[in-house]
C-alpha cells in the first residue's frame, strides 16, 4: 500500500537522515486513507541533535521539531513543546540503539512515548533479532545481525502493518 524510504548522508561529522512514509489504502478503487510524512533528522556522533517533521495524517496535518538547547532536546509540535535528556532517541527505527531506550519522540506527533523492550521479548533469528516494544508504542521490530533494521510490525487504525526491507544501492 505503500513505501518507507529512509537515506543517509554524511556532511563532516554529521549524518542527515531523510525518511519519506508515504501510502493509499483504497477500497473499491476508492482511497479511503491517505498518509504522507516527511523527517529529516541531523545526528552527531550518535546524538540526534535536529529534526523536522511534517505528516498529513489523512488531512489532519502535524510537524515536529527537535532542536538542541542548553545540554537538552527542546521539542515543539502542534499540540506541546518539552524538554528531553540528549540522549533522547526518535521513533525513526533505522538506529539501533532505540531499543534501549526508555522514551522516544514520536516523529510524527511530537508526543513523548514511554517504552520498554523486556529481555524475555527478544527473539534471536536466522541472521537477525526481533525485539518487542511495549509501553505508548506496541511493535516488533528486528535488526539483523549487523545492526541493520530489517523489519518492523505493528497494528495500526484496526490494520496489521508490516515492513519488508527492500534494499537499493547506487
Amino acid at each position: 500500500i505503500g513505501m518507507h524510504h529512509v537515506s543517509f548522508e554524511k556532511k563532516g561529522d554529521k549524518t542527515i537522515v531523510s525518511l519519506t512514509i508515504s501510502f493509499r489504502v483504497k477500497f473499491f478503487g476508492l482511497v479511503v486513507y491517505n498518509y504522507h510524512h516527511r523527517n529529516k533528522e541531523v545526528w552527531q556522533k550518535d546524538r540526534l541533535i535536529s529534526l523536522e517533521s511534517k505528516t498529513n495524517d489523512n488531512g489532519t496535518p502535524y510537524f515536529v521539531t527537535v532542536t538542541k538547547r542548553n545540554n537538552r532536546l527542546h521539542v515543539k509540535s502542534n499540540a506541546e513543546s518539552y524538554d528531553v535528556p540528549l540522549t533522547t532517541m526518535t521513533t525513526s527505527y533505522w538506529h539501533r540503539a532505540m531499543i534501549y531506550q526508555k522514551n522516544l519522540i514520536n516523529t510524527q506527533n511530537g508526543k513523548l512515548l514511554a517504552v520498554t523492550i523486556d529481555t524475555k521479548d527478544i527473539v534471536p533469528l536466522k541472521n537477525m533479532t526481533e525485539y518487542t516494544i511495549t509501553g505508548d508504542l506496541k511493535a516488533r521490530i528486528r535488526y539483523d545481525n549487523q545492526g541493520h533494521w530489517s523489519g518492523l510490525s505493528f497494528i495500526a487504525k484496526g490494520s496489521d502493518i508490516v515492513y519488508r526491507p527492500q534494499i537499493s544501492k547506487f
